[in-house]
């Protein structure tokens, strides 16, 4: 029967580059000083205490 086939030269997936950039990792945080509301503090702080 041969080897097994898995699709993935017949699609050229093997040479796709897959360039995100910065979106994948989410928006920046915001500038020391600007208003940032309340519930979004929390969750960056909580962020912050995890990493």
């Amino acid at each position: 029967m041969g080897r097994e086939r898995t699709g993935r030269h017949e699609r050229g997936t093997d040479t796709v580059r897959e360039d995100r950039g910065p979106v994948r990792y989410g928006p920046p945080a915001p500038w020391p000083g600007l208003p940032v509301l309340p519930e979004l503090a929390g969750v960056l702080a909580s962020a912050a205490g995890d990493a």
